[in-house]
C-alpha cells in the first residue's frame, strides 16, 4: 500500500494523517522520507504518539479531524484505520 501511495507523491511529500494511534502507520510514512501532521482524537494516545516517533517531521494535533485547522499545502490525506471513526453527515 505505501509504495502504490508513494509512487503517487512528489519526494519528502507533506501528508496528514488521521487517526494514527500510536504511530505503526506513521513510522512507514516517516521512513519514506514524509512530514507528517498526525491529528490523534485521544490526548493519551497521542502522548503515546509523541515519545514514539520524537521527530521534527512530525506535527502532532489532538482532536476531532472535521473540527482541526489544517495548513494547506498538503500532498495527501492519509488514513489507514480511523475513518469509521468520522461522522456521517445528517440528512436532514
Amino acid at each position: 500500500m505505501f509504495d502504490d501511495l508513494f509512487n503517487l507523491l512528489p519526494a519528502e511529500p507533506e501528508i496528514v494523517e488521521v487517526g494514527p494511534g500510536t504511530g505503526q502507520a506513521t513510522k512507514d510514512l516517516l521512513a519514506r522520507g514524509a512530514s507528517v501532521h498526525a491529528i490523534e482524537i485521544g490526548p493519551a494516545t497521542a502522548a503515546k504518539l509523541r515519545s514514539n516517533l520524537p521527530s521534527d517531521r512530525v506535527r502532532i494535533s489532538v482532536g476531532d479531524f472535521e473540527a482541526t485547522a489544517i495548513a494547506s499545502g498538503a500532498d495527501t490525506v492519509f488514513s489507514a484505520t480511523a475513518y469509521h471513526w468520522i461522522l456521517r453527515p445528517r440528512a436532514d
